[in-house]
């Protein structure tokens, strides 16, 4: 069931306010609160989405942030424990991110010289290292997250476990010097901020 009247009733609205903020009439916005599925023109689903401060995801009915957040954190602390508890798991596991480590680096040395790799992997640390401090506070929990040395091992990880294309994106990605790196980051940002994720889904409409 779609989340309008839990939304409205938890922020106090009535129908009327509803309908005068999207120019619809009370008898729709009745129609809509009924509804399993808000089936309803994305511009109202987004306005009503930034209206009650929620994603369009959970006023639609779908998983919530909080539930995916949630889920991965608790795998995240049941992986942690399984670790530190079943040694056999735990080489397993081990011996699995080695190999995807060993296959990152090879997709990489692909994009450039072998003996070039050095330079590369000490202008990722330098970035992740650049950023540490800027997005770990003092609680963070080394035992899920992982420490500085695991998450700089994780990219090698990371690139051996892609699909194909986002293989060759993410090589020629980690090549580029620190500087273009950066514009790469900014033009990415800069048309995430532009459409918010609305563009995936106006390529789809057929997934809505």
């Amino acid at each position: 069931m779609n989340k309008l009247q839990e939304l409205r009733k938890s922020k106090g609205d009535t129908q009327k306010t509803l309908a005068e903020l999207l120019g619809v009439s009370e008898m729709t916005i009745s129609r809509w609160e009924k509804e399993k599925e808000l089936k309803i023109k994305y511009e109202y689903t987004q306005k009503l989405a930034d209206y009650f401060g929620v994603s369009v995801g959970y006023l639609l009915g779908y998983e919530d942030y909080k539930t995916i957040q949630n889920d991965a954190l608790g795998s995240h602390r049941n992986m942690a424990k399984l670790l530190h508890t079943n040694p056999d798991s735990k080489n397993i596991i081990s011996v699995y991110d080695e190999t995807n480590q060993k296959n990152g680096k090879w997709i990489l040395s692909v994009f450039v010289k072998a003996d070039n790799l050095p330079i590369i992997e000490q202008d990722i640390k330098d970035l992740i290292l650049k950023e540490w401090k800027k997005t770990h506070s003092e609680d963070y929990d080394e035992k899920i997250y992982g420490t500085l040395s695991d998450n700089i091992s994780r990219i090698y990880i990371a690139l051996g476990q892609l699909p194909i294309l986002f293989k060759d994106f993410f090589g020629s990605f980690l090549s580029l010097p620190t500087s273009d790196k950066k514009i790469v980051m900014q033009l990415v940002n800069s048309l995430y901020e532009k459409n918010k994720g609305i563009g995936i889904i106006e390529e789809h409409p057929d997934k809505k």
